[in-house]
């Protein structure tokens, strides 16, 4: 401990005063040793030093600068809040207030690694492990075969099942799709989209031959094999909704690429647990048999559905049992909701919903099938209803569309091409889709003509503003605007509470709005556009003190940038305190701003955020108050500590999620060590009995 410091612990206390729960956060780290070196220069009067952070395995680096008072002029830290204030400058500083004195010259401190007593050799230290045997002889295959039938029929599941399970038999009309787009042929094919629906199409008796071979479905490992990367009825509403809208969002692609495990969710296990009660309510109720069947593919190769079963050579089956309905009582009453499949009226009479998901899941397995209607059985436990559904020739229109998607979003997606998911071709014409479809060459140029098209038509819109190194009349026009605006909003802006990228969005609304293309990024260019400005008319102001003479070429906007700021500091009743504040943060940020420039957006003066609250800790001087006050920070920080809590409670659910699932997978563990002890403990009794 020093005899006198030199950092007193008064300074530290006032330098947090915005941040007390920091300091008592420091102590901690110094008390847990997580200072793991220091280093002090008295004539700098610099400390630096490396904290290594309270979650993780990394080290920070820190630094310290003090003034003439020996009070804490400014800090830095690598952390993520090292821009503002972090605990790892509260340990720093404590640290340097224990260790410190005012006799010190230099001083620099090292944490010493503690040295053991015992010297141990390689060998003591990982002693060969022997090998681990649970049984002293080899288990037969019928003692094996014994212990998966008694696993098949565990009610929960079982990582077992999965281990002991025999490889899945391919189909060998089975192409697998990602293995095709990434061979080496496909890769080289100078018409990729020939090449893949050339290998992908498929003949009647292999279409046949497939839906016999995944009969089961979900229980067959081949069903799963076979629908892999392919569009299959279940999704073709999704697909069609987006291809309307025109967006393609990331859940679309997890969604068709099975990245979501829905086994989980009790609506999905309540209809596989009793689909087999409602294809049984169906043949008692209509005295028919229903025959099981898998998967369906078009022959193209790529578009499928498996319906729930099939019924004589005209009829599919769909059984949906309805999770939210499982206590219903009257179904009469109870599925009055317009947004499902089937609905009562005010009549009481059953509607059906054609913009519902499973209409046009139905559809596209009749269409796959070639039969004429599906019995849709609607299943709860107290009261069912069947609906036929007839097939719908007018919604094979959209057949083509689920190819072209396929081939035009789907298949770049697949292969990393994320420019493809932006870009589809809708045609309306039957005829035209058809074209396009069987004729690879006339659908490249199509795409190609509309792609031309789509580029001419934005070159025919207005030029984007603030896009050339010469401003035109176009741009100037648009500065005075986003100025105007900005001056109508200075109160919003000064109000600490308010998001400043929402009012910067506003203002870019406002301009484009009156015709003005500011292009992609639109807020952000507004906020560059007047930080740049704002830099131009406090460089001006500052050469004008320096030189005391006054400049005949005033900067742009001059006039407009004074009354904005001038607003900004009225409730100061000086010179305005932004001003003063911000010459500083210009020249330091010049450097900064030079290299960060992008080339899209050709703006001659560099960008400060001058609308960012101010993380400076140089005394800003009041003329009416001898008092030096610190500038205060402003919103910015609220935003960084809401961020930092966000992703603290993320991981910490993360955390008790993963603590959840490794406790159950100790569970199941113990539970099966016991199954094979009980296995093993019979073995031997049996084996005794016989001896004796």
């Amino acid at each position: 401990m020093a005899s006198k410091h030199v950092l007193r612990f008064s300074v530290i206390v006032n330098f947090f005063k915005e941040e007390e729960k920091l300091i008592s956060r420091g102590e901690n780290a110094v008390e847990s040793g997580h200072v793991t070196d220091m280093i002090f220069d008295s004539q700098l009067l610099v400390l630096r030093g490396n904290v290594h952070a309270s979650m993780r395995d990394r080290i920070y680096k820190v630094e310290l600068k003090l003034d003439a008072d020996k009070e804490i002029m400014d800090a830095t830290c690598t952390c993520p809040r090292g821009q503002y204030m972090c605990h790892h400058m509260a340990a720093l500083a404590i640290f340097g207030y224990q260790n410190i004195s005012v006799t010190d010259v230099s001083c620099q401190w090292s944490k010493k690694k503690p040295v053991g007593d015992n010297v141990k050799t390689i060998k003591e230290l990982f002693p060969k492990v022997k090998d681990h045997r649970s049984v002293a002889d080899a288990i037969p295959d019928s003692k094996v075969d014994e212990f998966k039938q008694k696993l098949s029929i565990y009610k929960n599941a079982v990582g077992f099942c999965w281990l002991l399970k025999d490889d899945p038999k391919v189909v060998d009309e089975i192409l697998d799709v990602e293995s095709l787009v990434f061979a080496e042929d496909y890769l080289k094919a100078q018409d990729k989209e020939a090449y893949l629906i050339d290998k992908l199409k498929m003949d009647q008796h292999k279409i046949e031959n497939v839906a016999l071979k995944t009969t089961g479905q979900a229980e067959n490992d081949m069903w799963l094999v076979a629908r892999k990367n392919r569009l299959t009825s279940s999704n073709f509403g999704a697909i069609l909704a987006a291809v309307n809208r025109n967006k393609y969002p990331p859940s679309l692609f997890k969604k068709l690429t099975e990245s979501y495990t829905l086994d989980g969710i009790k609506a999905i296990q309540w209809g596989k647990q009793h689909e087999s009660s409602g294809i049984s309510l169906l043949e008692a109720e209509e005295n028919l048999k229903v025959q099981k069947t898998g998967l369906w593919l078009d022959t193209c190769g790529f578009l499928g559905g498996s319906p729930d079963g099939l019924v004589n050579e005209d009829a599919i089956v769909e059984v949906k049992c309805p999770y939210k309905l499982g206590e219903s009582k009257s179904l009469a009453e109870d599925l009055k909701d317009k947004t499902y499949i089937i609905y009562f009226d005010e009549n009481d009479i059953i509607q059906l919903n054609e913009n519902h998901l499973y209409y046009h899941q139905i559809q596209g397995n009749l269409w796959l099938t070639k039969r004429k209607f599906c019995y849709l059985v609607i299943w709860t436990p107290q009261e069912s209803l069947i609906y036929s559904i007839a097939a719908n020739k007018d919604w094979e229109k959209n057949v083509n569309i689920l190819k072209t998607f396929y081939l035009n979003v789907y298949i770049p997606f697949l292969c990393g091409n994320k420019e493809g998911q932006d870009y589809v071709v809708i045609v309306d014409d039957i005829e035209t889709a058809n074209l396009l479809i069987n004729d690879a060459e006339a659908a490249y140029q199509f795409i190609q003509k509309q792609q031309m098209d789509s580029r001419t038509a934005d070159c025919v819109k207005n030029d984007t503003i603030w896009s050339r190194k010469k401003p035109t009349n176009q741009d100037l026009e648009a500065t005075a605007l986003l100025l105007q605006l900005r001056d109508e909003m200075h109160r919003e802006f000064d109000d600490k509470k308010t998001i400043k990228a929402k009012l910067w969005q506003r203002i870019a609304d406002s301009i484009q709005e009156s015709h003005y293309n500011i292009g992609p990024n639109a807020a952000e260019k507004c906020r560059q556009k007047f930080a740049n400005l704002t830099k131009a008319y406090l460089n001006f102001i500052k050469n004008q003190k320096i030189t005391g003479s006054e400049a005949e070429d005033l900067p742009p906007f001059y006039n407009e940038i004074h009354k904005i700021l001038g607003n900004q500091g009225a409730k100061h009743k000086i010179y305005p305190q932004h001003v003063e504040d911000t010459f500083e943060s210009v020249e330091s940020m010049d450097t900064h701003n030079n290299e960060n420039e992008t080339s899209s957006n050709h703006i001659d003066e560099d960008t400060v955020d001058l609308e960012a609250p101010s993380t400076s800790n140089a005394d800003v001087s009041n003329r009416f108050k001898l008092k030096k006050r610190k500038v205060q920070p402003l919103s910015k920080s609220d935003i960084i500590l809401k961020e930092l809590k966000e992703d603290r409670e993320a991981r910490e659910k993360q955390f008790s999620f993963f603590t959840q699932h490794l406790e159950k997978a100790e569970e199941q563990r113990e539970r099966f060590l016991d199954i094979l002890n009980k296995l093993v403990e019979k073995k031997r009794k049996r084996e005794d009995s016989d001896s004796d």
